[in-house]
């Protein structure tokens, strides 16, 4: 969305995202360098408007030097993380720890995924 002095971003989610937009602007606050301005965002309409950071790599062509670059700083926030687990999970954001993922096995096996019957059938037996 152009406005003056460059552009923003506003995200509407989806109800299964309602958590992100506390979520994303806990991150800016806490690694300001490695996630977009938060601007506002509204918890009540689950919506979020943030500074725009550019389009996605793909769109560069997908050059490894930038993984390399932005993947160890996302590991290190994602480490970092690890330490606000209760305020993430307070705020509604999917508990998907470890321990968590084999109850949610069948819920995995009802969304649509790009596999085939069979493929999704021999999923289903490792239940």
């Amino acid at each position: 969305m152009p406005v003056a002095g460059g552009a923003v971003f506003l995200k509407e989610c989806e109800p299964v995202q309602a958590f992100e937009p506390v979520l994303t602007a806990a991150l800016y606050e806490r690694w300001p360098d490695r996630v977009p301005e938060v601007l506002g965002y509204d918890v009540e309409r689950a919506r979020l408007l943030m500074a725009d950071a550019g389009g996605p790599i793909g769109a560069r062509g997908n050059p490894p030097e930038t993984w390399q670059a932005v993947l160890p700083l996302y590991a290190e926030l994602q480490n970092g993380e690890a330490d606000h687990v209760d305020e993430h999970l307070t705020n509604g954001v999917p508990d998907l720890r470890v321990p968590t993922l084999p109850a949610r096995y069948e819920e995995l096996l009802r969304h649509s995924l790009p596999l085939t019957a069979d493929e999704i059938g021999r999923l289903r037996g490792f239940e």
